[in-house]
């Protein structure tokens, strides 16, 4: 359980921040709005902030590789603090472009030092359980941080104040944690092509999952629309996504911990598929099986990115985590630009029976690719890992310094250097 409860300071200040994050998402349309910004000029915002987290992927990276994953955490998440005190003095456009873009930015680097730590750190007969845990932690903090706007007075700065809070108090766990640093990582540039050599399912997975659970968010309520629901029964459809993120994400991750992911991944899939048909010929009034429809697509879908990124690093090696988790992350965003794009064009030439066939059609593409890779490579064995022990960090303590024996007990006396954490 140690594990565990070290990883947790990593979680909590990245629930600390996607808790701000979730509610600037949900205010910035607003605020724009009652200043008297057209619907288009806030879309431009709006993309300015996906710009910046785009960006990040491919320049975010550096200042971890200068000073280390705790180090680039503090700056990013103070930079935020700055923005959103910056945002709360006037809504001028060029300033929100701007600063969108500087907070899209720094959230998606902390989001890279937290998921390339966590691979490094974590056990490869742990992993899934864990990174499960990370994505079901951040996706509700996201969720909770948009409906805590709906409990505070939006008309003033403390919006502002509150999310500006958030991020600050995330840097005071992620400072003060016994979980040791990774060692200064080698590289941070996105290397697709390396990738796909490597664990090319990783790559599909991630891009499926951007493709699916993505744009199950987007479209899902204009589906709920199409077919006749009332703007409460959409309202418990899209509930039912977040409620399936939470139920299936970390039963499957554990499971993945025991046998080959992959074999999780196609049984993901194949639910993804069997809900969509159903989905197609469930009758429009039949809401409580449409709501657990929903909740099992966007459920499996979620876990698709979990579960290929423990894959993909069961077999990276050290060093090789932030190049790993830049180049998932770009692959999921491309998967969610496209996702969307493909499912309302499905939309608008087939109608409401569009969305299911194109979920549908991603899912069995991408097990019948899983198929093929389980009949031509075996699966990846777990790395052995020795029992892993936090340690307090010291300013005369490297923080790569952990302590290990070849019994997997402590020695207090000698500090030795391992690429297994």
């Amino acid at each position: 359980m140690q594990i565990y409860f070290s990883i947790l300071s990593v979680i909590s200040g990245m629930m600390l921040m996607a808790a701000g994050a979730g509610m600037m998402t949900v205010f910035t349309p607003t605020v724009l709005g009652a200043a008297g910004f057209g619907t288009e000029l806030i879309g431009v915002v709006v993309t300015a902030n996906a710009a910046g987290m785009f960006c990040s992927c491919f320049a975010g990276g550096w200042l971890i590789r200068r000073v280390g994953h705790i180090r680039a955490f503090s700056c990013y998440a103070s930079l935020v603090v700055l923005a959103m005190l910056a945002l709360s003095q006037v809504a001028l456009l060029p300033l929100w472009l701007g600063l969108r873009f500087v907070t899209g930015f720094c959230t998606n680097s902390v989001f890279m030092v937290a998921q390339s730590w966590l691979n490094e750190a974590a056990p490869a007969d742990k992993r899934g359980r864990i990174m499960s845990f990370f994505y079901v932690s951040y996706t509700l903090s996201l969720g909770g941080g948009a409906f805590m706007l709906t409990r505070i007075d939006v008309s003033g700065s403390l919006p502002y104040l509150v999310a500006a809070a958030f991020s600050c108090l995330a840097i005071i766990p992620v400072s003060t944690t016994l979980l040791s640093s990774p060692d200064l990582p080698e590289r941070f540039a996105v290397e697709l092509r390396l990738w796909l050599r490597r664990c090319p399912v990783a790559i599909v997975g991630a891009f499926t999952s951007g493709a699916l659970a993505m744009t199950l968010q987007g479209v899902g309520a204009i589906y709920g629309g199409m077919i006749g629901l009332t703007s409460s029964a959409i309202a418990l459809m899209m509930a039912g996504t977040q409620m399936g993120n939470l139920v299936f994400q970390w039963p499957l991750g554990a499971i993945s911990d025991r046998v080959d992911r992959r074999g999780v991944l196609l049984f993901a899939a194949v639910a993804c598929f069997a809900v969509c048909l159903l989905l197609a010929l469930l009758p429009t009034d039949w809401l409580p099986l449409i709501v657990l429809c929903f909740a099992i697509l966007a459920g499996c879908g979620e876990s698709l990115y979990a579960l290929s990124t423990a894959h993909a690093n069961d077999r990276a090696e050290s060093g090789d985590h932030l190049s790993l988790a830049s180049t998932l992350l770009v692959v999921w965003a491309g998967g969610a630009t496209v996702g969307p794009i493909a499912a309302t064009t499905a939309l608008s030439q087939f109608g409401a029976i569009g969305m299911p066939l194109y979920f549908a059609t991603v899912a069995l593409a991408f097990g019948v690719y899983l198929l093929w890779r389980l009949s031509i490579r075996e699966a990846a064995e777990h790395q052995p890992h020795e029992a892993y022990v936090p340690i307090p960090q010291s300013a005369m303590l490297a923080d790569e310094a952990t302590l290990y024996s070849d019994d997997k007990s402590v020695v207090w006396d000698e500090l030795v250097n391992t690429d297994e954490v």
